[in-house]
């Protein structure tokens, strides 16, 4: 979880197969440099073999680059390192957060076979990560200090864990900060036994009626217990009917408490703080459902052809191209594009919104006149002068970052995945045409022209025709000999 100049990472202690725990106190979270922690949730063994490979590439890289490893560097070593088993992957989905040496906190997750996630806001793995996306969407808010962030990523993990039957015993938090890492210890639920009782404080604390949940979780915990309490008299196991004949009995004066009384109110939660990059729509000035929308005469004519094209039952298959249409007229696909595409295909608005959240070429918030798109995968990296150097002149001419857009509205920056023109790479989109072959120079000059309204010619940048090799045409050098060549005469 991400906070002003401070990151955070927090895990569980158990570790079980399936509801039968094995350990009550094994490590997650491991410390590959000063500022750099890598959480591994999954298959025990993995993790263990993962941590010391880790930690063996990162001293390495330590020996090697005589520096310590950025946490996106490391993000990327984790990811290859995962991917290299794709056929026979580890079963461990890492999490990565630290500070780089500007200061600035990096998270990110990634899949089994290394599919990396960055966020800014909070990343999840685990079995209880459905819980932990609820908890966090409710609790994190941008710039909190290393203390609030403790707070906040405790919360969370505490909540998230209490609704987990395969997690708990406790919790590591660590908070990452530019002067030192700060990791404390947790106490959460051991059993459910230590549940029975606090459930059925909470219920008296809140003066709940017979309807709430709670007192229902209660109720089923305690009908739990007396099977099992019986079970274990009739196997002679006189220990655990003691346990439990003691959990019961503290248990039950809250119950009774709780089922009496009189007065009703209603459970608050503390305030939403919502995060951005989820696929969530959040009202705003120019993006809610009070603003209409209809296409102009030109484009409703585009769009009945376009729909014509499908038969009347599968109209719905038009979404695409009509939320496509609505976004170049809009400047973006807003909510009440969708909410008008979803009105001409006769469909559920959630249908609409589904396709806009899944596909990345829709862009739910405005963007800059000119959207630059700059390929930063593999091919990228390596062809040219690399697109990092090209990220790099993008955002010190524009002032900007990934992600965000000038204050003149004017361009908008982004990363993308393959472009699909790697032979030219570097390649960077501007709208709908491809800038290749682009050079820190060449990138300077592009923009330039686009700061005076100026589109330059689309294509290499560095006077080659095309996707033609970049050294010179090595086949095919002479003039083709014409039809008949080589044929015997008398054929």
């Amino acid at each position: 979880m991400v906070g002003k100049n401070c990151v955070a990472i927090a895990a569980d202690k158990r570790l079980g197969q399936q509801f039968m725990t094995v350990s009550t106190n094994f490590q997650k979270i491991y410390n590959l440099t000063e500022r750099t922690c890598v959480g591994l949730p999954g298959l025990a063994t993995d993790v263990l073999t993962l941590a010391e490979r880790f930690r063996f590439k990162t001293n390495m890289y330590r020996m090697q680059e005589e520096r310590e490893i950025e946490p996106k560097t490391l993000a990327h070593l984790v990811s290859s390192t995962l991917y290299e088993r794709r056929f026979g992957p580890y079963f461990v989905e890492p999490v990565i957060a630290g500070l780089n040496k500007d200061n600035e906190p990096f998270i990110c997750s990634m899949d089994l076979i290394g599919c990396i996630n960055f966020a800014k806001d909070f990343v999840v793995s685990g079995t209880s990560g459905p819980n932990l996306y609820g908890m966090c969407e409710s609790l994190w808010e941008p710039d909190l200090e290393p203390e609030d962030l403790f707070e906040t990523i405790s919360q969370a993990l505490m909540n998230a864990v209490d609704r987990d039957a395969l997690a708990g015993w406790g919790a590591t938090v660590i908070v990452i900060t530019p002067e030192k890492m700060i990791t404390r210890s947790l106490k959460s639920r051991m059993s459910h036994y230590t549940c029975i009782k606090s459930l059925s404080n909470w219920i008296h604390m809140c003066n709940c009626s017979e309807y709430n949940p709670l007192l229902l979780c209660v109720i089923t915990t305690l009908i739990y217990d007396v099977i099992i309490y019986i079970h274990n008299i009739l196997l002679g196991h006189w220990e655990s009917v003691f346990a439990i004949d003691m959990s019961i009995q503290r248990a039950l004066p809250s119950l009774r408490k709780a089922v009496s009384t009189a007065p009703k109110r209603t459970l608050y939660t503390t305030p939403r703080a919502l995060s951005e990059h989820l696929f969530v729509h959040r009202d705003k000035e120019n993006n809610n459902p009070k603003l209409k929308f209809e296409f102009t005469k030109e484009n409703l004519k585009r769009a009945k052809d376009i729909i014509a094209k499908y038969p009347p039952q599968y109209k719905k298959a038009a979404a695409i191209p009509l939320l496509d249409l609505g976004q170049r007229q809009h400047g973006f696909t807003s909510i009440s594009v969708m909410n008008e595409v979803a009105r001409m295909l006769e469909v559920p608005p959630m249908r609409i919104y589904e396709v806009a959240t899944f596909y990345t070429m829709f862009n739910r918030e405005p963007v800059g006149k000119y959207f630059l798109q700059l390929c930063t995968t593999t091919p990228c990296q390596l062809g040219g002068c690399g697109s990092t150097k090209i990220l790099e002149t993008l955002q010190k001419e524009l002032g900007i970052k990934v992600g965000e857009t000038t204050a003149d509205g004017k361009f908008t920056l982004v990363e993308v995945e393959c472009a699909g023109a790697c032979v030219n790479s570097p390649v960077m989109a501007v709208n709908d045409d491809y800038y290749e072959d682009l050079t820190p120079e060449t990138t300077v000059k592009l923009l330039n022209s686009l700061k005076q309204d100026k589109l330059p010619k689309a294509g290499p940048q560095s006077g080659r025709h095309t996707c033609e090799p970049a050294t010179g045409f090595t086949t095919l050098l002479s003039e083709p000999k014409g039809p008949g060549f080589g044929v015997r005469s008398d054929l």
